[in-house]
């Protein structure tokens, strides 16, 4: 049986992932700071709730040896790092250079896959981005991704692991209640007039939380050596308020929409991923925004309309 070790397995991307491998019958240990969300049934898989770094974790990878580990744990938000930068240098490059040296000491074939971010380009001067495109972060947060890939290229070119760091784009989906579309579908819902920042012509491309995962597993079972970098994105460009439109539709709701015309600091304008080099990987989007805010809407109508 193949073994994966996962890190943040409780966070919401962290959470899917975790499933999906322990879906497809590997052995899954999950490493994060509560107990395991959307556990499948028929799956099994050890949970350990932890502060990382911890010696649980380490002993783990001395003594199973993964062949895969998805270190999707750390800050999740730029806009926190903002506000208080060491604690996402320290969550971030810190907790990532302690696990990179952790599997070159005890486990130097495990594959390693890094959840980067989108936040790395910043505000780019073309769409779409590709991965060779400038890197130009705005905030601490993108920053600090960006040092964590250049940590595992550092592991990958000196000492020989198999290392890969996937750049996020705008995830989504039900579980994870913070983000554009999240934010955007609580005021809706729960407001006769809302205010959102900006002027409504930024955009993001959006990509749904199962299907990132799909993305995630199929890099880190490919049979053939993965690119160092990937964009994980629909390929797809969505105005804000094109999104607000299939959220009124979804919801059946018609606020009266408010645009401040600030854009908050550390968030770039607009997003286009080209997601050229994912694809060769055999990995497509499967589903629509419109269909994706449904299934937010209807995993959490009572919790919202409440």
């Amino acid at each position: 049986m193949r073994t994966v070790l996962i890190t943040g397995a409780s966070g919401f991307l962290g959470s899917l992932i975790t499933s999906r491998f322990a879906s497809e019958g590997w052995k899954v240990l999950a490493f994060g700071r509560y107990g395991p969300r959307a556990k499948p049934e028929a799956a099994e898989y050890e949970m350990t709730a932890c502060n990382l770094p911890d010696e649980l974790l380490e002993d783990a990878v001395r003594r199973e040896r993964p062949d895969v580990c998805v270190h999707c744990a750390g800050n999740a938000n730029p806009r926190l790092s903002m506000t208080d930068p060491l604690h996402d240098y320290e969550n971030g490059p810190q907790l990532t250079a302690w696990l990179l040296d952790a599997f070159r000491r005890h486990s130097n074939n495990t594959r390693f896959v890094f959840l980067s971010s989108a936040a790395v380009y910043g505000n780019p001067k073309t769409l779409p981005i590709s991965e060779k495109s400038v890197v130009e972060p705005l905030s601490p947060y993108g920053f600090n991704k960006f040092h964590c890939e250049s940590l595992l290229s550092s592991y990958r070119n000196i000492y020989g692991l198999s290392t890969s760091s996937v750049r996020i784009f705008s995830a989504y989906g039900p579980g994870l209640r913070r983000q554009v579309i999240w934010d955007l579908l609580t005021k809706v819902v729960s407001r006769k007039v809302i205010e959102v920042s900006g002027t409504g012509d930024e955009s993001r491309d959006f990509v749904y939380g199962e299907d990132a995962a799909q993305a995630i597993y199929r890099i880190a079972t490919l049979q053939l050596e993965p690119a160092p970098v990937y964009n994980l994105a629909s390929g797809q460009e969505t105005s804000i308020k094109t999104a607000l439109e299939l959220i009124c539709e979804t919801t059946g709701r018609n606020p009266e929409i408010k645009f401040d015309g600030r854009n908050a600091p550390g968030m770039p304008l607009n997003w286009r991923a080209d997601i050229d080099l994912i694809s060769k990987t055999g990995w497509r989007a499967e589903t629509s925004l419109r269909a994706g805010i449904t299934k937010i809407y209807e995993f959490a109508k009572n919790r919202l309309e409440s």
